[in-house]
């Protein structure tokens, strides 16, 4: 992970940061396959610790290998609200149906876009509103399968 300042821009307003995140693995089971999912609380603290596949549910992929690179631009709009945008692009390797009607593992391209923001919020807490939409997850929206994702968080979190 890598976070920085906006090339010509010389203020501390303007954050870039981008991650890679990768695995690669063999003969392994659901059991003990890589777990890929959004995140269950999108605090920047958890960022480094699990990677992020936005738009998808809760480890709703196990994965023999995978790549994810994000990058994600914030701007201090106020000393407490943090808007930002972010592109996430995924490949991972996960099981799918084969023309035979067999199972079998494919190579599969996740990208996503989204926007949010985080700001501070009463009693030493903080609010999280983001959306994101994964062009590569497979749906099935009223029995017409179709790819594409939408995600949508609300995130309060208090500090004790």
């Amino acid at each position: 992970m890598v976070a920085g300042g906006v090339p010509f821009l010389d203020s501390e307003r303007h954050r870039l940061t981008a991650s890679l995140h990768g695995g690669i693995g063999q003969d392994l089971d659901r059991f003990s396959a890589f777990r890929l999912s959004s995140k269950p609380t999108a605090g920047e603290w958890e960022a480094v610790s699990r990677p992020d596949l936005p738009g998808t549910v809760f480890d709703e992929f196990f994965s023999r290998s995978y790549g994810i690179a994000e990058l994600r631009y914030r701007y201090e709009a106020l000393f407490f609200f943090y808007p930002y945008v972010r592109a996430n692009w995924a490949w991972i390797d996960r099981p799918r149906f084969q023309e035979n009607g067999q199972i079998g593992n494919q190579m599969d391209s996740l990208p996503s876009l989204g926007a949010g923001f985080i700001s501070g919020a009463p009693w030493r807490s903080s609010v999280e509103l983001s959306y994101v939409y994964n062009f590569g997850i497979l749906r099935d929206e009223d029995g017409d399968p179709g790819f594409g994702g939408h995600s949508i968080l609300f995130q309060w979190a208090k500090e004790f």
